[in-house]
This record gives C-alpha cells, sequence and structure tokens, in this order.
C-alpha cells in the first residue's frame, strides 16, 4: 500500500540519475531504480578542483589530470585519466577494427 492505495513496488519512487546516467526507470521486481550510462564524452563536474574538462567515462565523472597525458594504443580510443589514482582508463576500438602487432609473420592483424 502506499498513501492508502494498493500499489506496486516502485510506486510513489522517483528515479534520480546522477550526472553521468541517463533518466532512470524502477524494476517492479526488485524496486530498485536502473540506469544506463550517459555518452562518453558527456559534460560534467567531477567536485575535484585539481582536475579539468570533467566528462563522463563508462558512467563515471572523471576529469583530465594537471600534467598528465594518455596514450591510448591502436585497438583503444582517447583515455582520460582518474584524478582519484592518477592512471589512465581507455574504451576499446569497436572489434576487428585494423591495427598492426609488430609482428611481420602474422597479417590482417585485427583489435
Amino acid at each position: 500500500c502506499f498513501d492508502g492505495v494498493c500499489a506496486g513496488r516502485c510506486a510513489g519512487l522517483s528515479c534520480i540519475p546522477g550526472e553521468c546516467q541517463e533518466e532512470g526507470t524502477c524494476d517492479s521486481s526488485t524496486g530498485v531504480c536502473v540506469f544506463d550510462d550517459a555518452a562518453d564524452g558527456t559534460m560534467c563536474d567531477d567536485g575535484d578542483t585539481t582536475t579539468t574538462d570533467d566528462v563522463c567515462f563508462g558512467g563515471v565523472c572523471a576529469g583530465r589530470c594537471a600534467g598528465v597525458v594518455c596514450i591510448p594504443s591502436q585497438c583503444q580510443d582517447q583515455g582520460i585519466c582518474i584524478s582519484t589514482s592518477g592512471g589512465c582508463t581507455f574504451t576499446n576500438q569497436p572489434k576487428n577494427t585494423t591495427c598492426d602487432d609488430g609482428n611481420g609473420a602474422t597479417t590482417n592483424d585485427r583489435c
């Protein structure tokens, strides 16, 4: 019951997305909000004044670390520095993207 009315688990539940989430929906079997990640590159604010150019990446808001350059491999897209670890994180290029593994004995290299 919710406000004197018989209702399912999601009655009255507002699914409010985080900064790097799309609008959510309530899973009526669990009563828990479910969110899709916002697109990588969506502008956000990670709340860390030591980072710049904050963007969503894999559902997490992160900024670029001062002085850190994230260099992707052939099979990765441009990465970003995670300020909490100081390390870089990358998304992968699409499956079967052409590349060169540096081994002259192989041909038709793919990610």
